[in-house]
């Protein structure tokens, strides 16, 4: 009997015209969802960690928006695009349905996890101090 081959990882990246889509609509959000954002922000990570293993996708899931929601809550001088980025990305990861929707299973976080990353990482460019210790 052969052994198994070893699956091949698969990597997600946003195309140009996702990218400009979310830029735009990150230039768009509405600032004044912050406290309903952040209030649904719990529930939805308790959904996503009981009765689940972890695969490394979902562990650098939460490692990404514990890094954005801890810039988000102690970052007093937060640049207003920096603001919207997190937010937008907290936003994607809280609502029911998006590109992959969460009701076919975990898969339906990859998405979620490519746009959170993407933010994490436009902010390291744009922002490098806010992640220097978090990262």
């Amino acid at each position: 009997m052969n052994d198994p081959k070893p699956l091949t990882p698969i990597t997600f990246t946003l195309t140009q015209k996702d990218i400009r889509r979310s830029t735009k609509m990150i230039e768009e959000f509405p600032l004044q969802r912050e406290e309903e954002i952040v209030a649904k922000l719990p529930m939805k990570l308790r959904g996503l960690v009981v009765g689940r293993k972890f695969s490394s996708f979902i562990l650098e899931l939460i490692n990404d928006i514990e890094v954005l929601y801890e810039v988000l809550a102690k970052e007093k001088g937060l640049s207003e695009v920096n603001r919207k980025r997190i937010l937008f990305a907290l936003n994607y990861f809280i609502k029911e349905e998006n590109e992959i929707p969460v009701s076919i299973g975990i898969l339906g976080y990859v998405d979620d996890l490519v746009i959170i990353r993407w933010v994490v990482n436009e902010i390291i460019e744009s922002s490098p101090e806010l992640l220097a210790s978090k990262q």
